[in-house]
């Protein structure tokens, strides 16, 4: 992410398959904070039914990058949490 492209709000910037894991990428959080990546298998699950997969940290400059080995659903919807 470039100065230009800054965001009120994290956001995931790509993902793609790599060694067996789906792997996400992104910035515009806070440096150094908490963020949680949270999996449903349906979209309008309320976000309270949603399933806490990996808690990580933003670097410091409020970037990240994470691979959820887990990922065995064919249909799977992802979204970060920021506490």
């Amino acid at each position: 992410m470039t100065d230009d492209a800054k965001l009120d709000f994290a956001a995931v910037a790509g993902r793609w398959l790599a060694g067996g894991g789906l792997v996400f990428k992104g910035g515009a959080g806070v440096a150094n904070a908490n963020f949680y990546l949270l999996g449903s298998t349906n979209l309008a699950t309320p976000l309270a039914g949603w399933t806490r997969l990996l808690t990580n940290q933003f670097d410091g400059n409020g970037n990240f990058s994470l691979t959820n080995y887990a990922a065995t659903n064919p249909q799977s919807f992802y979204r970060l949490q920021v506490p």
